[in-house]
C-alpha cells in the first residue's frame, strides 16, 4: 500500500518502523528537515520536509497514488485541513487521524467546506 504519514513524532516513527518493515511504501512528511533525514537513514521510506497542509507538499508526497493518509501532526491547521484538501482531490481509501489536543470547532466552518 502507498501510505502517507504526516508528522513524524513517537507515534509517527513508530508507524514508520512498523509499515516499512511490511514492504509498504511509506511517505512522511514533517516540518524537522532534520528529523526526516535521520528517519529517511534509517528506514526504507521517503520523506519530505514541509507542511503537511500545504496543497504543493501533498501532490509531491503523491497523495494522487496514496491509499491510506495518516495525519499525526499536533497542529490544528495540518489535522483539519489536510484531509479536506485531499477529499477535494480525490476518495482516499482510508484516512486517519489522531490529535494530540483535542479540536472544537464550530459546526458553521466545517458546513462551509461543502462536504458529503
Amino acid at each position: 500500500m502507498n501510505i502517507i504519514i504526516a508528522g513524524a513524532g513517537k507515534v509517527g516513527e513508530t508507524l514508520i518502523e512498523q509499515l516499512s518493515g511490511e514492504d509498504h511504501d511509506v511517505v512522511v512528511i514533517d516540518r524537522n528537515a532534520k528529523l526526516i533525514e535521520r528517519l529517511v537513514n534509517s528506514y526504507d521510506i521517503l520523506g519530505i520536509s514541509g507542511n503537511a497542509a500545504s496543497y504543493d507538499v501533498q501532490m509531491e508526497a503523491g497523495v494522487d497514488s496514496a491509499d491510506v493518509f495518516i495525519a499525526l501532526t499536533q497542529t490544528a491547521t495540518s489535522l483539519i485541513f489536510s484531509p479536506v484538501l485531499l477529499r477535494k482531490k480525490q476518495a482516499l481509501s482510508t484516512q486517519l487521524q489522531e490529535c494530540a489536543t483535542p479540536i472544537t470547532a464550530s459546526s458553521s466552518v466545517f458546513s462551509k467546506m461543502n462536504w458529503d
